[in-house]
């Protein structure tokens, strides 16, 4: 784009009439720029001191907390076999053979599987056989006499064995992860049982937030955008989260945007997620990409990680557009275009972004934005000659340029790609405000750095828009800053963001080179201060 427009929308390219000079600026300069880093990340950190005393002063009234916590939550302890188990799993193999063999669970103290061994022959339908076979061995399951707490979910047969599944309820309410199967032979005998049984279960049942509300807390975590695509489901449920027993919302949540069959689990008193996942499987499929640019680097096969199997360049970080096609699809994941193929910036983008968030940031301790989607050829609005972050609705676009004017295809150069996605990366954990302030240098610095450290290439935008390109090793001289436009105000430039945060970006990259500090230690120190 060749002009910024009054939104904060995070564009590459700067405007046209300032000069970017290929000189370096002085060490004066770019020390001053460390030294003001450091301050800043000892004022951070001394705060974090300071919180660290108050937040030890305050320990026994979060064990007092803690303790009022726990009377509405059941405990999960370890279980040994008493007496009276191994009594029972003795006259078991008296009465069904030898071979039998027993394996405990630790949690529970009751049998995780029984299995290697065949018992009597027994009567009736695979239910009633199932039953009569654990009343039978009560005492070894630790099981309720009557069998009250176990409901009966299906009986499957596969080659003439069935195998009947209950599922284990307190007060009527499903226990999750705790399910007990019998599988039966065709002569009715019992060759093996396995599963989850918990013998001790004390906890309150007594909601305190509605499915409806547990349903507001889950789409405000998925995000501003969510598209849902078919019917969603809510259960209460008990939830065994490692040593507490939790009342919880499980929900399940089909979504177009994010991508994916989401499942929730909420504590139905605090109202706090205790876990989230995406019950979509993910594949890895191919492509044709440059892993740098076309400047130096040629056309590679690679491979697609973590697309979600839909045949789409669609996966956990990353769903891709295309502005002037349909978008890309193949049956088997083969994304295999040549690079003058209107698809290909979809699988290049794909790639590079799937790299960078799930191998790069994900280090760095970064677990936001979720599925982003990007449209490539993006020429309309505000034009082809930039990439850029619309933080409106959380997308990435990139334009094709203005070859002519010697500004080429921004999805083909990584570190754009990269550049832009840190933006999205900053907004979702500090939202920075933009225009004309240090946070925004900031943030321009940072989209340079992060991508500059990932590659170890100081440069960017070298291939596509060279003469807008920067280069942290070689930033914009003083003169440069004092051809700015002056604000009639202050009498200071008017430096825009790319301008301020080649001094931020400088002198982190300096701190990367440098030997007692170094790249991991500046990317963990940069990271942790936004």
């Amino acid at each position: 784009m060749l002009t910024h427009h009054p939104v904060q929308s995070s564009h590459f390219i700067r405007t046209r009439q300032t000069n970017f000079h290929s000189q370096r600026v002085s060490m004066h300069c770019k020390n001053i720029a460390a030294h003001a880093f450091f301050c800043l990340l000892i004022q951070r950190y001394n705060k974090q001191l300071k919180f660290s005393i108050k937040k030890w002063k305050k320990l026994k009234m979060k064990k007092i907390l803690f303790s009022l916590i726990a009377l509405s939550l059941g405990f999960i302890s370890s279980f040994a076999q008493d007496s009276t188990q191994l009594a029972a799993w003795s006259s078991f193999k008296n009465q069904n053979g030898q071979k039998w063999i027993i394996r405990w669970d630790e949690k529970t103290g009751t049998p995780a599987s029984l299995y290697s061994g065949k018992t009597k022959h027994y009567s009736g339908n695979a239910e009633d056989i199932a039953k009569t076979f654990l009343k039978e061995n009560i005492k070894l399951m630790k099981m309720k006499p009557n069998l009250s707490d176990l409901k009966f979910i299906q009986t499957r047969t596969h080659r003439d064995i069935k195998h009947v599944k209950f599922q284990q309820t307190y007060n009527g309410i499903p226990i999750e992860m705790a399910e007990y199967l019998v599988h039966i032979l065709p002569d009715g005998s019992v060759d093996m049982a396995n599963g989850t049984y918990y013998p001790q279960i004390d906890i309150s049942t007594k909601s305190a937030i509605t499915a409806q509300q547990a349903f507001a807390i889950a789409m405000n975590n998925l995000g501003n955008n969510v598209v849902i695509r078919g019917d969603t489901i809510a259960a209460l449920i008990i939830y065994p989260d490692s040593s507490l027993f939790v009342l919880s919302w499980k929900l399940l949540i089909p979504a177009e945007e994010p991508y994916g069959a989401w499942v929730f689990y909420i504590d139905a008193v605090s109202g706090q997620i205790i876990q989230r996942y995406n019950n979509i499987h993910n594949v890895n499929g191919s492509g044709n990409v440059y892993p740098t640019h076309p400047g130096i680097s040629s056309v590679t096969n690679v491979t697609l990680s973590r697309l979600d199997g839909t045949g789409y360049l669609r996966g956990n970080y990353a769903n891709i557009l295309n502005n002037v096609s349909s978008r890309a699809y193949s049956s088997n994941n083969s994304f295999n275009y040549s690079s003058a193929d209107t698809h290909f910036d979809e699988a290049n983008v794909y790639y590079h972004i799937d790299c960078y968030r799930g191998n790069y940031l994900a280090g760095l301790g970064f677990d936001g934005v979720g599925q982003i989607t990007a449209t490539v050829h993006e020429n309309t609005y505000p034009g082809p000659d930039n990439a850029w972050f619309d933080p409106s609705n959380g997308q990435l676009y990139f334009g094709d340029g203005t070859p002519a004017e010697g500004v080429y295809d921004f999805a083909k150069e990584d570190k754009i790609i990269y550049h832009e996605y840190t933006h999205a990366m900053s907004n979702s954990i500090a939202n920075l405000y933009y225009w004309y302030t240090e946070s925004g240098a900031i943030e321009e610095g940072n989209a340079d750095y992060f991508p500059g450290s990932y590659t170890s290439r100081s440069i960017i935008c070298d291939y596509a828009a060279p003469s807008y390109a920067r280069d942290m090793n070689n930033p914009s001289p003083y003169s440069h800053y004092s051809q700015l436009p002056k604000d009639p105000n202050t009498g200071l430039a008017n430096a825009e963001p790319h301008d301020g945060g080649s001094f931020w970006s400088a002198a982190l990259w300096d701190l990367h080179n440098t030997g007692s500090i170094g790249a991991s230690v500046t990317d963990w120190l940069v990271y942790g201060g936004l």
